[in-house]
């Protein structure tokens, strides 16, 4: 489905990869966006997997948009693959350190928003 909702699937592709370079720019000065775009990375390649998965078993062919998409979220994997660790290792024990801190306290003070992993200082 090329236009879910009658938008263009270019127009989301162009925001999400707007946003992952945003994240990408910003993740050299703030930690929380560099834990961020390890999960949004694990995310794009989520869907760029799915998206190809779908072309190939639902229509039988993979068209050239979606194999550059494929190919070009493959590469942006492949080399934020350290900052993927790293978000991955965060998570995974729950780190404490400032800027992970900083991330869970600035999550935890957004309205509307229970979380379990939410680490409250006292």
């Amino acid at each position: 489905m090329a236009h879910p909702f009658g938008v263009p699937d270019s127009l989301p592709g162009l925001a999400s990869y707007g946003t992952t370079l945003g994240l990408a720019l910003t993740s050299t000065r703030c930690r929380p966006a560099r834990l961020l775009l390890g999960g949004k990375l694990v995310l794009d390649s989520a869907a760029a997997a799915f998206n190809a998965t779908r072309q190939v078993t639902r229509f039988g062919k993979l068209c050239s948009w979606c194999t550059g998409t494929a190919l070009a979220t493959a590469v942006m994997v492949y080399a934020g693959r350290g900052v993927i660790a790293e978000s991955a290792r965060c998570v995974a024990r729950r780190c404490t350190t400032p800027g992970c801190q900083g991330l869970r306290k600035s999550i935890a003070s957004e309205p509307n928003t229970a979380s379990p992993t939410v680490i409250h200082s006292t």
